[in-house]
This record gives structure tokens, sequence and C-alpha cells, in this order.
């Protein structure tokens, strides 16, 4: 989520900023960049010690829909300015993400910091740090809307067959289903019908270590649909 959530927002002694680029280095500490001159720049500037904030982010559906936030965290910890003598390793860290994909340094007039946590908490339970620094973003964060999208405009008979795997009990009386999330362990479908919206999992075989695999999981359940009896 603190990965790909797209502006997550800095909290510090009276301040509130949104930050645009930002990224997550392999230790799970935000990495963000800000203008120089900004008042967090200039707080983090004019102070002798690391500077605690909270950095509260969403993570979005990647589809239009009224209730578009999926989940909210908050992460407590303590912000500092990255080296100027580590710019070049940090960025090339975040190099997975397209916001700073082949970026050797901050861009010119931008300040790099980082946050080390402290505390965090995701839809109000707390997250266990060491977990936490041994996860990963995953594979499909960046470009999970993108391929949504592109199921839901290029692929509707491939839907259509993947529809066929969800629980009849989801299915009974459906007026409107759709997709409305991807990650490594599966897909997720929205479906409302008499008594509301729901979403629902189509899982993986296995989770997914990278994007190339995908096709051949979506595949993979396409010949499990195909085997259903009609």
């Amino acid at each position: 989520m603190l990965a790909s959530c797209p502006t997550p927002e800095i909290i510090a002694r009276g301040l509130h900023e949104p930050v645009e680029m930002h990224g997550i280095d392999p230790a799970g500490r935000p990495i963000l960049v800000v203008a120089e001159g900004s008042p967090v720049a200039d707080l983090v500037d004019g102070s002798p010690e690391s500077v605690p904030i909270v950095l509260r982010a969403a993570q979005l559906r990647p589809v239009r829909v009224p209730d578009r936030v999926r989940a909210h965290v908050t992460f407590h910890g303590f912000l500092d300015a990255v080296p100027s003598d580590e710019h070049s390793a940090v960025m090339l860290q975040l190099g997975h993400t397209d916001r700073f994909a082949r970026c050797e340094a901050p861009p010119e007039g931008c300040m790099l910091l980082r946050a080390e946590p402290g505390y965090i908490e995701l839809d109000g339970a707390s997250v266990d740090l060491a977990e936490f620094r041994r996860a990963a973003p995953d594979p499909f964060a960046q470009d999970e809307a993108e391929l949504v999208h592109d199921l839901l405009i290029s692929h509707p008979e491939w839907l259509a067959s993947l529809y066929t795997l969800l629980d009849a009990d989801v299915l009974d009386g459906a007026t409107e289903i759709g997709p409305s999330g991807l990650d490594r362990y599966g897909l997720t479908f929205r479906v409302r019908n008499a008594t509301g919206i729901q979403e629902t999992r189509l899982p993986f075989a296995a989770p997914l270590d990278c994007a190339a695999a995908l096709l051949d999981a979506i595949h993979q359940l396409l010949w499990l649909a195909g085997r259903r009896p009609g």
C-alpha cells in the first residue's frame, strides 16, 4: 500500500503536506521526494534530530466506484533527510517503480527524505514491524489499474468464463459484476445483488512472483472454467 498509494500525506508539528513522488526502499522505509523550501523540507532542515511524523495513505480500488477507498494505513515514524552520498543508491533501490525508473538522483530542486517506522496501523489494526520489514510490494501494485482495465476492455469473454468459477451463492440474483482488484494471490470481483454489494475472491493456484506469470495463471483459471459442466 505504501509503495503504490497515489498521494500519502505527511502530518508533523501542525503541518499537513501531500507527497506525490514517493516509494519504498527494501527495508520498507518510505522514501519521499519533496521540493526544497517546502514546509516539510524546512521542518527537517531546521531540526537537529529526526522529526516525528504520521504518514497517512489510502489504497484505492482500480475501478471508479462510489466507495473507492479499499483500506487505510497510518504510519507513525521518524523523518530524516537522506545524506547526499546515499542518493544514488536510494534512487536505484526505487528503480523498480515507474516513478523512479532510470533515475540516479532526485529531481533538481528536490529533497530526498526517509521515514523510519515506529508503529503502523492498517484499518486501525496494529501491524507487526518485523513482519512489515520482511514484506515486499505486490508485483502488481503499480500496474493493477491498467491490468484490470485491460481485462474489462479487451477480454470480456475471459471475464464471462471467470465469473462461472465464483461461488453460486454470491452470483445468485446478481445484477452487476466486474473485476475490482488484482494481486499476487488472485482476482477480486465486485458483485451487486438484492442484498447489496460485496467483493469475492478468485484465487490463483499459487502466489505469483512476477507480472510475466499472470497470463499463465489466468489461462489456468480459464481452463478450469472450461471443464465445468454447463
